[in-house]
């Protein structure tokens, strides 16, 4: 671990979740020159992208499947063991998918719209719950 490096438990406590807007997963051959994915994964099929609404409404994709974008504001680190896994798990206890990554400052979460008040209402209470076991 790093000198500086946060705990797991001090990164849970001050996750404070933010919903943010309405994205689109879709597979495109190649990157249309009028949108700015929210996150991009090349991968030997395809580009896999995450598109806000208003960028896939302007290039013609299904908005069948909506996903809404939950960010934790704590500071990121990227060497904290088993925020990712631990937040997955808390989410698949209410069988809810998510899709997590982490960049530099923050950790993102994906979740179905429909089930992105249930989803930040398990963050909010597992960061509370680490809130409260740090106190003791």
């Amino acid at each position: 671990m790093r000198e500086n490096s946060i705990t797991y438990e001090q990164m849970l406590a001050k996750i404070n979740p933010k919903v943010g807007g309405s994205y689109v997963f879709a597979s495109l051959a190649e990157l249309p020159p009028d949108v700015e994915p929210m996150a991009l994964i090349r991968e030997q099929e395809g580009v896999t992208v995450a598109l806000s609404l208003e960028d896939a409404q302007k290039v013609g994709l299904d908005l069948q499947e909506l996903y809404t974008i939950i960010t934790l504001s704590a500071p990121g680190s990227l060497d904290v063991v088993g925020l990712n896994s631990g937040i997955s798990q808390v989410l698949s206890t209410r069988s809810i998918p998510s899709n997590i990554f982490s960049g530099i400052y923050h950790t993102h979460i994906f979740v179905p719209s429909d089930r992105v008040e249930e989803a930040k209402a398990l963050l909010d209470d597992i960061s509370g719950q680490a809130r409260a076991w740090m106190n003791h």
